[in-house]
């Protein structure tokens, strides 16, 4: 009697642990996937460009020097300049550092563009991958 009762127990048994099982296979594979995704975000955002103009202003006649903050853990490169959507050519390709800030000075002469005093101007940089960063700023008379 005892015999019976512990087989017919015993038949009970075999579902509970194959769901045991199942269940510790799909969390592991969970992890496993979601460790997968985390480093794959990881590596994508690691290499993206955190490139911005953190002031302007207006030095002399025709001229602007921008302040740009690379906050990225990577360099960038600089390779176009626009004032008003007009590009400044020739424009030499410039080499923001990591973590670092720089001033970069854009002459508009080259354009035929007079920067006149109470007009405002769109400054537009353009990276090595294509990243614009736009900031706009008005000149005043000193």
């Amino acid at each position: 009697m005892i015999y019976r009762q512990f087989v017919k127990n015993a038949k009970a048994l075999t579902p509970v642990v194959a769901s045991i099982i199942l269940i510790s296979v799909a969390v592991a594979v969970s992890i496993a996937s979601a460790a997968w995704l985390a480093g794959t975000t990881t590596g994508l955002m690691g290499s993206a460009e955190q490139v911005s103009i953190i002031d302007v202003e207006f030095s002399e006649v025709n001229t602007i020097q921008v302040m740009v903050h690379n906050a990225a853990g990577t360099q960038s490169t600089i390779t176009n300049a626009f004032i008003n959507g007009a590009e400044l050519s020739p424009f030499t390709p410039i080499l923001a550092p990591q973590s670092s800030s720089i001033i970069i000075t854009l002459n508009a002469y080259g354009n035929h563009t007079i920067l006149t005093s109470g007009s405002s101007y769109t400054i537009t940089l353009i990276t090595t991958k294509g990243t614009s960063v736009v900031s706009a700023a008005t000149k005043y008379n000193p």
